[in-house]
């Protein structure tokens, strides 16, 4: 089953100079074997359980963390043979537990609705939510703090 890859370091991997009212930046990136992103994935078939499962479990293990991904949506969910990654944090925030979780949600629920809505109807269904919701309801890392 695929898992997620996180961390929080006190060091940012970013760096930036401002100029006016322009700034240039550089980042450290990644390169990671995926298989698409999750929009990708679900215009060429279904997913099964286990994938809903773990998409859930990674979502969760940021939030655990604080992260509030400003922009989370199916386009910025990748899926790999073996883990979920989440991109394009270039807005996000480090927050304390708070109903932000909930709309990052219902954020991605609504991207997921939008994006298969012409689709197959097995491509995204109730049930597929379910499961992610099944996996973010699950303790991500032992000793981790419950989601609010």
């Amino acid at each position: 089953m695929p898992g997620c890859r996180c961390r929080r370091r006190s060091r940012r991997a970013t760096a930036t100079s401002h100029h006016g009212f322009t700034y240039t930046g550089d980042i450290i990136t990644a390169r990671v074997a995926v298989v698409g992103s999750l929009s990708e994935c679900l215009r060429t078939g279904a997913l099964s359980v286990l994938t809903w499962i773990a998409i859930g479990r990674c979502i969760r293990r940021f939030h655990d963390l604080g992260v509030c991904h400003a922009d989370l949506n199916a386009h910025n969910v990748l899926l790999s043979e073996e883990a979920v990654y989440l991109i394009d944090f270039d807005r996000c925030e480090l927050r304390g537990p708070g109903l932000w979780c909930d709309m990052n949600l219902v954020r991605l629920r609504r991207s997921l609705e939008k994006l298969t809505w012409a689709l197959p109807p097995e491509r995204f269904a109730e049930a597929d939510w379910h499961a992610l919701l099944d996996g973010y309801r699950q303790n991500s890392a032992p000793g981790a703090p419950p989601a609010p």
